[in-house]
């Protein structure tokens, strides 16, 4: 019981950064290939500063990208926990659905809360495939981890943690 909290904490931040960053790159690939270069975090930081679509710069770009990774951060700590309570096995497709189903509502709900529907332009088809993308590098990331755990005795005397399956 006493090594849960290091791993959801850990590695939940790990894999949270390695989820961020492939919604990152995923979405500068986009705007590069439509030749607007880092044009989604200037709208979104654009949105959270209240600058308007003339302010974003820099400046938005940098907050925005400090508020992504933060929010991804605290998902996947929160992905690491709820995996990890749920006795569901982590891995690309755990992982996969916590992206398309959690990740996509904080989006979602973030906008919402912001107002900010008539300024963010996304498809729902970037947002779905970057979500998902994100949340199989996240499962597969707690994967290892708990193959790790496993094979350093952290996990002596109980179930380990890739061989467990949902029960019900």
């Amino acid at each position: 019981m006493g090594h849960r909290f290091p791993y959801v904490v850990v590695h939940g931040l790990v894999a949270g950064s390695l989820a961020g960053t492939v919604v990152a790159l995923w979405f500068l690939v986009v705007d590069i290939v439509t030749g607007h270069p880092l044009s989604t975090p200037a709208e979104l930081g654009a949105v959270v500063l209240g600058t308007g679509d003339s302010g974003a710069g820099p400046t938005e770009v940098l907050v925005y990208t400090v508020i992504h990774f933060v929010v991804f951060c605290v998902l996947g700590v929160v992905a690491a926990g709820v995996l990890r309570r749920l006795r569901v096995a982590a891995g690309p497709t755990s992982g996969g659905l916590f992206g398309l189903f959690g990740f996509t509502a904080v989006f979602h709900g973030g906008v919402r809360l912001m107002d900010a529907w008539s300024v963010v332009d996304l498809a729902v088809t970037q947002v779905l495939g970057a979500n998902l993308a994100a949340g199989m590098v996240l499962g597969v990331h707690l994967q290892r981890a708990s193959r790790m755990e496993a094979g350093a005795g952290l996990n002596a005397g109980r179930e380990s943690d890739s061989s467990k399956v949902t029960r019900g």
